[in-house]
């Protein structure tokens, strides 16, 4: 193997190292995230209380419909 086919094994192995390091920061990066189950308690805590509101105010439009 010639000087130059040494040297460009040598980089790319240098790249491939730094390639590794930064999929190592993003792997951190994204454990870091909020996870689906804990927004699940919170997304049906949400969506029970837009039906709430939701049934309350299509109750008094018939309410009001029924009423005349």
């Amino acid at each position: 193997m010639s000087d130059d086919e040494h040297s460009m094994l040598a980089r790319l192995d240098e790249r491939i190292k730094g390639i590794q390091d930064d999929v190592d920061v993003i792997a951190k990066k994204f454990a870091e995230y909020v996870r689906l189950e804990r927004y699940r308690t919170i997304e049906l805590l949400v969506f029970g209380v837009v039906g709430l509101i939701l049934s309350g105010v299509f109750a008094a439009i018939i309410a009001t419909v029924v009423h005349r």
